[in-house]
């Protein structure tokens, strides 16, 4: 499988965290993927085959232009043939700030494009050519959008949150942005799509794979930097996100979790 991350233009790196790139070379086995808390959202075209995803027990055929929300718990997809797919990971506000999106209304969901009218523009960017001139055409876009964003609360909360690893409390975020917590709260709903708190503690989590690359690391140092009160409460918080003990999780292993979650080309 060949994964590939492209940083976005500089103008866009407040509102764009990256864009991706995933293919296989040939027509594979069938090979089941686990999808994992990133916190953040994303534009997805698959140019291959579909994919399936894993739902209500069961499974059903994704459409080919997606729009993923905020997910607060891990699942499931796996090819049905060739993979080719190109992704737009946006930082968690930008959406409903440049859309006026509801964000609650797509947590933990995954949809088509097409059931989202607002993004019908986007969707259109999605052509037949190589991903670079998708890319090129989708930079250019968003560039002509930036004028739209302006200036909210809800930015400065996320960039505290991913300043401090989600190591801060909401009382914390609260005090710092001068909101009271009942404002904050319905802040993140509308343009975040889950609570200020679980969204801390996905960011939290996040941070553990920041620090294993490092490689130089122990669980009870890894436990201690990443801010966690006992290495009870970290493997409770890694398996809610997960599924996994953390000693069994392959950290390593080439698979899309880690393509995003380490933020290195697997």
């Amino acid at each position: 499988m060949f994964y590939k991350r492209i940083e976005p233009h500089l103008s866009l790196k407040p509102f764009v965290e990256c864009y991706w790139v995933i293919e296989s070379d040939s027509n594979p086995d069938q090979e089941r993927e686990k999808i994992i808390p990133d916190g953040f959202v994303e534009i997805i075209y698959h140019y291959g085959d579909s994919y399936r995803v894993s739902s209500q027990g069961g499974w059903e055929e994704q459409k080919d232009k997606l729009f993923g929300g905020q997910i607060d718990k891990h699942f499931y997809i796996e090819n049905t043939g060739r993979t080719g797919m190109i992704g737009i990971k946006l930082k968690p506000e930008v959406v409903a700030l440049l859309f006026d999106l509801d964000m609650s209304i797509y947590a933990n969901k995954v949809t088509s494009l097409s059931d989202i009218p607002v993004l019908h523009k986007v969707s259109a960017l999605f052509g037949e050519g190589h991903y670079e001139k998708t890319i090129e055409d989708i930079e250019a876009y968003f560039l002509s959008l930036i004028p739209q964003v302006g200036s909210h609360p809800i930015q400065r909360a996320v960039s505290l949150i991913f300043e401090q690893n989600g190591m801060l409390s909401v009382q914390d975020l609260s005090e710092y942005l001068s909101i009271n917590q009942r404002q904050l709260e319905r802040y993140f709903k509308k343009y975040i799509g889950l609570s200020p708190k679980k969204y801390a503690r996905i960011i939290r989590f996040n941070y553990i794979f920041e620090l294993m690359k490092k490689k130089d690391h122990n669980w009870q140092d890894l436990v201690f930097n990443a801010g966690y009160y006992d290495q009870s409460h970290f493997i409770k918080n890694f398996q809610e996100f997960t599924g996994e003990d953390p000693t069994k999780y392959g950290f390593d292993e080439k698979n899309m979790a880690n393509f995003f979650l380490k933020k290195l080309e697997s």
